[in-house]
């Protein structure tokens, strides 16, 4: 296996282990995740190719929401969510043939990722 199918080892892949408290994103970004909250939002999601972000918010209907400073909340979603991928694969992150998804739930405060790499070629 490659450098870049197996991703680095790091804080959240090990939350909650021993006294260290469990790494979350709205312990990242807490002013963020009360302002979403706020706007009945339920989860963010974040898909991205390379180093390129779309991000999303849905609300607890299903439906996607447009929150005022939707702009500044999903440039410094993307910002941590940037950082993770340098730290898990820092090798390729930025690569065009990588993509993937985050699913950030707000209710639990979980973070859910799929990350694909292609490869082209033999």
């Amino acid at each position: 296996m490659s450098d870049h199918d197996t991703p680095k080892s790091d804080a959240s892949h090990n939350a909650g282990c021993g006294n260290q408290p469990r790494d979350t994103m709205a312990r990242r970004l807490p002013f963020v995740a009360r302002a979403l909250r706020s706007y009945r939002i339920t989860s963010v999601l974040a898909s991205y190719n390379g180093s390129l972000f779309g991000v999303l918010f849905v609300g607890s209907d299903g439906e996607f929401i447009l929150p005022t400073n939707a702009t500044i909340a999903s440039g410094q979603i993307a910002q941590v969510l940037l950082a993770l991928l340098k730290q898990r694969y820092p090798t390729t992150y930025n690569d065009s043939a990588c993509a993937g998804v985050f699913e950030w739930d707000l209710e639990k405060d979980t973070l859910e990722h799929q990350h694909t790499f292609t490869h082209r070629g033999l």
